[in-house]
């Protein structure tokens, strides 16, 4: 079974890569969700998937909760999300319309993961 972090799990591509991921429970397990600012959906998102970590990108550090081992705020929470041990892929996402796509993963959180892991980043071409 694969680890899977989905960075703007909230948006519509998240929500997409999420729907993919529910169909295959016996291949991935989703063990990181971050979201920009829809603590909402987010917290939806937690409750059904549990994952170990969740954060938002846009919002304050705050201390675990429920079954979470950490649920982490700010800029700092993608990084948190991505280079967990137990994370394998890494999905993400942050496009704005008409605006480069932000680089969210340095070289160092690429060469601190594990071999084999995989990033899949959907704004790659813009």
């Amino acid at each position: 079974m694969r680890g899977v972090a989905v960075l703007g799990s909230t948006g519509s591509i998240g929500e997409s890569a999420l729907a993919v991921l529910r169909r295959h429970p016996d291949r991935f397990r989703v063990v990181a969700l971050t979201a920009g600012s829809n603590a909402k959906r987010l917290s939806q998102q937690v409750a059904e998937l549990e994952p170990a970590f969740a954060g938002m990108a846009n919002g304050e550090g705050r201390t675990a909760k429920g079954g979470l081992e950490a649920f982490d705020g700010g800029p700092g929470c993608l990084i948190s999300a991505a280079t967990r041990p137990d994370v394998d892929i890494v999905i993400t996402t942050a496009l704005i319309p008409g605006r480069p796509a932000p680089r969210l993963l340095t070289e160092a959180m690429v060469a601190s993961m594990k071999p084999g892991s995989v990033i899949v980043d959907m704004a790659a071409s813009n």
